[in-house]
């Protein structure tokens, strides 16, 4: 063997044996179910890989896995009663004041988790190692300097779509009638009243994080992570990936570099568990089919405090389907006449599952829709938030379902609506098409994420793979400098010519008429 072939397959075992046992900080900060759960399959499989995992959640629930002494979690779950979480309820003001104070909540909520004596003793303990960080970027940036204080990758994840300041750090075109943001209720084929709207949103968004909320964030950092903690922006877009939980082909297209990667559906699993057995009997015995309903906890209270809830009972009664309806934990009880499963809790991806559920009421989780697409079940989407009707209206794109505005339509509208879906099997064909659609890949979402986290580790990094395009100005991204320096140079070949010509005719005119006209005579001549 030659000392060449030696040296590579050297680098080869050292390269696979420091894959399989590196040292992953996690940090999902977010005190909300759906930003912890949409995690645990992807922190499972990096354990199974044979890496060590520390996980700093507000749900540690989610991810205990029986006899794994590989994952170490941190409780943080103590933010779930923090009395800030009350003003996200608050809505009054401009929008501008809606993302003010939701900058406002989710910093203080970080800075509640920095304080707690499990992250402080793990920022104190100077023996602690890792090889990269993995950080909900849907949260504040504060967190990122995690990476900055154990000089490691960073490597951003987002359970939904990326935010605008996300793809801005990572280099991606980011024009806002283009591309706008997650948080407006549009994506493509913008009018143009919603070009204006984006376009101001997004100069309103960007004076908010970058004038308010990333100085207030760096003087916290300085705080817990010590004064001499770089600008967080500086860290945040020097990171080395990042990883967008959604499907390109659901409103999401657009051109991103090679550290970005979509994945979409990384909750999802093709394993089914058996459902609870009186919930399988009721589904088992249903003979005209089931409609699931799963209402968000904000929207099921406010269904529940107003006269809401009257009306969609009384639709649902008129609806010739059994009813399966998650309370997502909220203590009460739905009462009607028809045949009725309700729980607190019920397993959504199992039901969505059985062969005889017929519809999917929701009110447009992106996991919601997503559940609905791998288990091409149609959907009834209700409009009452616009940062959840995206994911509807590519529903309604693909004719895979309807969007109800509900407070804005009748019961028999919304009956009637509901009958459609349920009895036209053109919904069904075309969500079994939009998962084709979307499923149609080389890898699973969670092995394209399990494979670049550990690219960056193998390679210290993805500086190799970053575009210039993160490193131009707006000035040079907008061509103002070359189009300035061409403006010039024109400008200073066209003074020369003037300045020639003028003293040329100066000179002409200075010179005696005699001479002038004997000079001409003898060129006559």
């Amino acid at each position: 063997m030659s000392v060449l072939q030696g040296s590579v397959l050297f680098l080869s075992v050292f390269l696979l044996e420091f894959a399989s046992c590196s040292r992953i900080l996690a940090v999902f900060p977010i005190p909300f179910r759906d930003h912890q759960t949409v995690f645990r399959p992807l922190i499972e499989d990096l354990a199974k890989r044979g890496h060590e995992l520390t996980v700093l959640t507000t749900d540690p629930t989610s991810f205990s896995f029986a006899n794994d002494d590989r994952i170490d979690l941190i409780d943080l779950s103590f933010a779930h009663n923090l009395k800030v979480l009350e003003k996200l309820q608050e809505y009054s003001g401009s929008g501008l004041d809606v993302i003010r104070n939701v900058f406002h909540v989710t910093r203080n909520v970080a800075e509640a988790e920095l304080k707690s004596p499990q992250v402080q003793e793990l920022l104190r303990d100077s023996s602690r190692t890792f090889d990269a960080v993995l950080i909900d970027w849907s949260g504040p940036s504060l967190m990122n300097a995690f990476a900055w204080k154990f000089q490691v990758p960073l490597i951003g994840i987002t359970p939904g779509g990326a935010l605008t300041t996300s793809h801005e750090a990572m280099g991606n075109p980011n024009h806002p009638t283009c591309f706008p943001s997650i948080l407006l209720p549009f994506s493509d084929n913008l009018s143009l009243f919603q070009r204006i709207a984006s376009a101001f949103f997004s100069l309103k968004y960007r004076y908010l994080y970058f004038s308010e909320e990333l100085p207030t964030q760096n003087e916290i950092a300085k705080d817990y992570f010590g004064r001499d903690v770089p600008d967080l922006w500086d860290i945040e877009s020097n990171a080395d990936l990042l990883l967008i939980n959604t499907y390109e082909a659901l409103g999401n297209s657009r051109p991103v570099g090679r550290t970005t990667i979509f994945l979409g559906g990384i909750h999802a699993t093709s394993e089914r568990k058996t459902l609870p057995h009186d919930l399988k009997h009721f589904m088992d015995e249903s003979y005209s089919g089931i409609v699931y309903v799963n209402l968000d906890s904000a929207t099921l209270k406010a269904f529940v405090e107003t006269e809401r809830l009257e009306k969609f009972v009384n639709i649902l009664e008129n609806l010739n389907l059994d009813i399966v309806w998650n309370l997502n934990e909220l203590p009460f009880e739905v009462n009607m006449t028809r045949r009725l499963y309700q729980s607190a809790v019920i397993p959504q991806e199992d039901v969505l599952a059985h062969p005889n559920t017929r519809l999917f009421i929701t009110t447009g989780s992106q996991r919601d829709i997503e559940d609905a697409i791998h288990h091409t079940v149609p959907v009834l989407g209700f409009s009452f938030s616009s940062t959840l009707e995206h994911y509807l209206l590519q529903i309604e794109k693909h004719n895979a379902g309807i969007v109800s505005h509900f407070d804005l339509e009748s019961s028999i509208t919304i009956l009637s609506k509901m009958e459609e879906i349920a009895q036209n099997d053109m919904y069904k064909l075309n969500m079994l098409r939009l998962n084709q659609l979307v499923t149609d890949a080389p890898q699973t979402p969670r092995d394209r994420a399990v494979w670049w986290i550990e690219y960056v580790m193998r390679h210290r990094g993805t500086n190799h793979l970053r575009s210039p395009w993160d490193k131009l100005s707006w000035f040079q991204y907008l061509l103002m400098d070359v189009m300035l320096s061409i403006v010039l140079a024109t400008l200073s070949v066209i003074t020369t010519i003037v300045v020639i010509v003028v003293k040329i005719r100066r000179y002409s005119k200075s010179l005696p008429v005699e001479l002038v006209t004997r000079r001409a005579k003898m060129k006559l001549q």
